[in-house]
């Protein structure tokens, strides 16, 4: 599914979590990421800017292979999920507020290749941020299958470099 494609189903979203495969993984976007993290699990959060759409997006993902873990929490939690091969949907949550400042506390990442110097560039936290990033965290949701082995490359030295810089 195209990112406009999933901009124009996340503004609509009124009450429900929609996971859209992503190659390997599944992601929530927008407002299903923030029903997402704050019901079911508080995967990382990623924000990321779209020239096509004019828009600054925040999604989490995780790989398919971590979805029975998922549908167990669900099913735990009372919601209900509809699967399709490309899109799941899950209803029964509670009406909540906060996304627009939720949102905002995520600092912006540029998850794509830079073209000034062709490097993968990690996320920065915010400078008053208390958290410590999951390194696990990362590697499950850096987009491997849409990735060439040199970003794969510089995606594992940024993380070596980040992880040295924190021991």
């Amino acid at each position: 599914m195209k990112v406009s494609e999933i901009y124009r189903l996340e503004q609509r979203n009124r009450d429900c979590c929609y996971l859209i495969r992503d190659g390997i993984f599944w992601r929530a976007w927008e407002q299903s990421a923030f029903r997402f993290y704050n019901k079911i699990k508080p995967y990382q959060i990623t924000k990321k800017s779209f020239k096509n759409i004019g828009a600054t997006l925040v999604y989490l993902g995780f790989p398919a292979t971590n979805l029975h873990r998922i549908l167990e929490i669900l099913q735990k939690e009372n919601l209900i999920a509809k699967q399709s091969e490309e899109i799941i949907t899950i209803s029964g949550f509670v009406a909540q507020t906060g996304f627009e400042e939720w949102k905002q506390s995520v600092a912006e990442s540029v998850i794509a290749v830079s073209e000034s110097n062709s490097e993968y560039v990690l996320p920065q936290l915010k400078e008053n941020a208390e958290k410590v990033y999951d390194v696990e965290e990362m590697i499950r949701t850096f987009p491997l299958a849409s990735k060439t082995p040199l970003e794969c490359q510089q995606f594992l030295h940024n993380l070596q470099i980040q992880l040295n810089g924190a021991l």
